[in-house]
């Protein structure tokens, strides 16, 4: 878990920019909320991007060890047994300074906490008498902690006067997710493509093995039985060290999970944009979205938690 004071410390130290909620911001109240939001936003993207090169080297490094020692292994090449045991130790060092500087506890839980301060701000905006504080999830205030401390020293004394959020949060956040649901699909079928691919080759690839070992043998040819022997394990090494890539990087992304998240949420967004444009935006639908919101917050969370970076070897 990310304490306050992690937070503290890390806001003190953003040097970056982030992207009001709004264009023009002209209450205190809103100004800090954003603020909060905007930075809080930007430190998760930025632990999301270390979070996921990790990842990607994590798995590079672990698909290289398969490699490396199954050379060392076929051709009993003594000294490639050197490169292997450097890497494993780079591997468990980069394992072991994730875990400790927090990477991707810090992109879930600060954009857990952007999401609930973005809630709040146009809840706020609204002139709602709502607070997330006091609607956040057991899951949430039990195991995200930070949330809850956060808003907990938002200052309400100057609320806005209630404007309409329909077209600012309801409609703009249903596009966002439009958007993002396309992505996430395009990136499931390169997944997908890419898995095919790599299941069509290893069977190719021990059909060929059954084929040279049973059925035609390579002097058939007049080939070197052994360079193909060797072809053949060189292979079969290829094709496990890279499905051992595969899932090991492209497994931690949670892409079914983010499509259901995406489809989940530009249909609640536009339930309450019908009832909006039916009934207005009255306290009772408001209330309803804010919760509905908070609750597929922590759907999120709970599934991007397992997402933690694993020694692959």
């Amino acid at each position: 878990m990310i304490s306050k004071e992690t937070f503290d410390k890390d806001k003190a130290n953003f040097k970056g920019t982030y992207r009001p909620l709004l264009k023009e911001i002209d209450n205190p109240t809103l100004l800090q909320i954003d603020e909060l939001h905007g930075i809080a936003g930007a430190l998760s993207g930025k632990n999301q991007n270390i979070h996921n090169n990790i990842l990607l080297l994590l798995a590079s490094i672990g698909t290289i060890i398969t490699i490396i020692f199954f050379i060392y292994f076929e051709w009993d090449i003594s000294a490639f047994i050197i490169p292997c045991v450097l890497l494993m130790f780079i591997l468990i060092g980069i394992h072991l300074v994730s875990n400790k500087l927090n990477y991707h506890d810090k992109y879930l839980e600060y954009r857990v906490l952007a999401e609930s301060l973005r809630l709040q701000f146009f809840l706020s905006y609204a002139g709602a008498q709502e607070k997330v504080i006091d609607i956040l999830p057991w899951f949430i205030e039990h195991g995200v902690p930070l949330v809850k401390e956060v808003l907990g020293t938002l200052d309400f004394t100057e609320l806005p006067q209630k404007r309409e959020i329909r077209d600012n949060w309801i409609i703009h956040q249903k596009k966002y997710h439009e958007g993002a649901l396309q992505k996430s699909k395009k990136k499931m079928r390169t997944q997908k493509i890419v898995t095919y691919a790599s299941i069509t080759v290893t069977i190719a690839t021990y059909i060929i093995a059954l084929i040279f070992e049973y059925l035609i043998p390579a002097s058939t040819f007049n080939l070197n039985g052994d360079i193909i022997h060797l072809g053949i394990k060189l292979a079969m090494a290829g094709m496990s060290a890279f499905t051992l890539f595969l899932g090991s990087y492209y497994g931690k992304m949670s892409l079914s999970e983010k499509i259901d998240d995406h489809e989940r949420m530009v249909e609640l967004y536009g339930i309450i944009e019908d009832r909006i444009r039916t009934e207005g935006e009255t306290d009772e639908i408001l209330s309803y979205a804010a919760r509905e919101f908070l609750i597929e917050n922590s759907t999120w969370y709970a599934y991007q938690s397992k997402n933690k970076p694993d020694l692959v070897v």
